[in-house]
C-alpha cells in the first residue's frame, strides 16, 4: 500500500546496511507470529467510516507492550505447521500453501501462520474463525476448549476435528509484515498481519480472556488515532502505522480492494521500527543505535526538539517498506504521548 505524506529516510546503501544489522542478533532469534485485524460494519450514522476495528488491551503483566491496545495474535507454534491441517483444509489451503515466509535461515509455509492466527484469535477473544460442513459460521466457539488450546496448541486441531469446523484460512487477507527491531529488549517477533471482516455471526461470542487481554473495544480508525493523540490509549508503533494506513479508506470495500492480489513478499514487504529515545539516550547507547541504524543529522536535530528537552517523551522512527527494492523505505514520526507526525 502506498503511503501518503511520507518522505524518504535512507539511501539504498544505508537501507541494506540497516536491514543486515537488524537481523544480526543471534542471542535473540526471531520468533514467528501472526495477528488478525478484525473489522465489522459500523452502524453509527455520524461516522465517516463504515467499519470498526477490534482493539484489545494487553495485560499489564505482558512481556511485550504491556497495557497497549493492539490486535489479537501471538506466537506461531510447531503444531500450526502440522501436515494434518492441509488434509483438513483441502483446496482452501492451496494459495497460502505455496507462499513461503523467510525467517532468518529458514523458509516457513504461510499456511502455518494462518492456522496460528486463527488459533490465537480463539485463545485471546473467544472467536472461532471457522465454518461448519454446511458452510455456516461458528456461533458457539466452544469455550470449554479455550484453556486446553491455550495450554497446548495441538488441541486446536483436535477441537476443530471434533466440532467438525474448518478454520477460514482463505478469508484472511494479507495486510502487513513487521519485525521487532534489535534495539528493543526482550523477545523479537517476525509477525504477519491479516485482515478479516465479519459480522455478528462471527463476533457474537467475542470477549477478552482476563489473562493475556483485559479489555476490548471496537473503534473506527480515526477514533483510535485520536484516542492515542489524547493519551487515552497507547498504540505500539506498528499498530499506529497500520491504523493510519487503514484510516485512508473510509469504506471496508475500498480497504479490501487496496490489498487485492497482494501477498507477503509480493506487494507486502517487511517493516521495522527504528527506535530512539530523545535526550535520555546516553552517549554509549546513542553510538550503538547510530551504528546499527545510521541515524542521520536530522534525527539529532529532532531529539533536541523543545518538547523533548526533559526527556519526557519517546520518539520513534518507523521505517515502512513500500516495495522489495532496498531504497524504497519511508518514514513516519511517531511521538509517544503527543501528536503523531507524518
Amino acid at each position: 500500500m502506498m503511503l501518503k505524506n511520507t518522505t524518504t529516510l535512507f539511501s539504498p546503501r544505508l537501507s541494506r546496511a540497516y536491514t543486515a544489522a537488524a537481523r544480526n542478533d543471534k542471542a535473540r532469534p526471531l520468533r514467528p507470529a501472526a495477528s488478525v485485524i478484525m473489522t465489522r460494519d459500523n452502524k453509527t450514522p455520524s461516522s465517516a467510516y463504515n467499519y470498526e476495528i477490534m482493539m484489545i488491551q494487553r495485560s499489564k503483566g505482558s512481556n511485550f507492550f504491556a497495557g497497549a491496545f493492539a490486535f489479537p495474535g501471538g506466537v506461531i507454534e510447531e503444531a500450526d505447521f502440522d501436515p494434518k491441517w492441509k488434509d483438513m483444509l483441502g483446496d482452501s489451503a492451496k494459495d497460502s500453501e505455496n507462499v513461503r515466509v523467510s525467517l532468518e535461515e529458514k523458509e516457513l509455509n504461510e499456511l502455518g501462520f494462518r492456522i496460528g492466527a486463527t488459533r490465537e484469535v480463539f485463545e485471546e477473544v473467544n472467536i472461532l474463525l471457522g465454518q461448519t460442513k454446511d458452510r455456516a459460521a461458528v456461533t458457539n466457539a466452544g469455550s470449554s476448549w479455550r484453556p486446553l488450546v491455550h495450554n497446548d496448541a495441538k488441541e486446536y486441531h483436535r477441537m476443530c476435528t471434533e466440532m467438525a469446523v474448518r478454520p477460514l484460512v482463505e478469508k484472511l487477507v494479507p495486510f502487513s509484515h513487521w519485525t521487532t527491531p534489535v534495539s528493543e529488549g526482550g523477545s523479537r517477533y517476525n509477525t504477519l498481519f491479516y485482515l478479516f471482516h465479519g459480522g455478528e455471526e462471527e463476533f457474537g461470542t467475542a470477549g477478552h480472556d482476563n489473562v493475556e487481554t483485559i479489555n476490548m473495544r471496537w473503534l473506527c480508525p480515526r477514533t483510535a488515532l485520536n484516542a492515542f493523540d489524547a493519551g487515552e490509549i497507547f498504540l505500539p508503533p506498528p499498530t499506529w502505522v497500520m491504523i493510519h494506513e487503514m484510516s485512508q479508506y473510509k469504506s471496508i470495500h475500498g480497504l479490501m480492494e487496496s490489498m487485492k492480489g497482494k501477498n507477503f513478499g509480493s506487494g507486502i514487504y517487511e517493516n521495522m521500527p527504528v527506535l530512539m529515545r530523545g535526550d535520555r539516550v546516553d552517549d554509549k547507547v546513542r553510538e550503538e543505535v547510530e551504528t546499527k541504524f545510521h541515524i542521520n543529522s536530522s534525527d539529532r536535530q529532532i531529539v533536541r526538539d523543545k518538547r523533548h528537552k526533559d526527556g519526557g517523551n519517546e520518539m520513534n522512527r518507523v521505517v515502512v517498506t513500500t516495495s522489495k527494492e532496498a531504497g524504497d523505505r519511508w518514514k513516519y514520526m511517531y511521538w509517544k504521548g503527543s501528536e503523531s507526525k507524518l
